[in-house]
């Protein structure tokens, strides 16, 4: 652990002598197999982390299989989930189970699809004028790709959308 806080804090101080200014910046992911971020600003790798943090966690709530948190209840308990994803996500679930009780939506919301990758996602591109995010899947998963949206609350950057919640249907990853 405090191998990773050192990294981080080299990594900040890197990223701070780049001249781009973060609006404009459109980076392509620099992200290696160890899952170390490199090559963004400060805002750039703060949505990253955050949507790393955040959709790696899932995963990993997601391979507990029948002892993982339902997907609600766990995005509920999330402090990198914005509001309005906690809303959306609720009511998107509520409404596909009034249509249909015993399936539902039939995939799940977040990796828009029934299958995922259990090892995790790692950046492919992010966007700091969009504040859009794709990721895709780690090897053997390279070409499953989700879009997630992070927005600044409060000067931390929160998890807004994610797979097909709160996501555009023009932005979200193709299937």
């Amino acid at each position: 652990m405090k191998h990773f806080f050192i990294l981080m804090a080299g990594i900040l101080l890197a990223s701070c002598v780049n001249n781009t200014s973060p609006k404009t910046l459109k980076q392509t992911a620099l992200q290696t197999d160890s899952d170390t971020i490199t090559g963004f600003q400060t805002d750039s790798l703060a949505m990253a982390t955050t949507a790393l943090t955040f959709i790696n966690s899932y995963v990993a709530n997601c391979n507990k299989m029948r002892a993982q948190t339902p997907i609600v209840a766990w995005t509920n308990n999330q402090a990198l989930a914005s509001q309005t994803l906690k809303v959306v996500l609720e009511d998107l679930i509520n409404t596909a189970e009034a249509k249909n009780p015993d399936i539902g939506l039939g995939f799940d919301p977040f990796f828009d699809a029934q299958d995922y990758p259990d090892a995790g996602f790692q950046i492919k591109s992010l966007d700091t004028n969009s504040n859009f995010i794709t990721l895709k899947g780690k090897s053997p998963w390279d070409t499953f790709e989700l879009t997630i949206k992070v927005v600044q609350t409060n000067q931390q950057w929160l998890v807004d959308g994610v797979g097909i919640v709160n996501i555009p249907e023009t932005m979200r990853a193709k299937r």
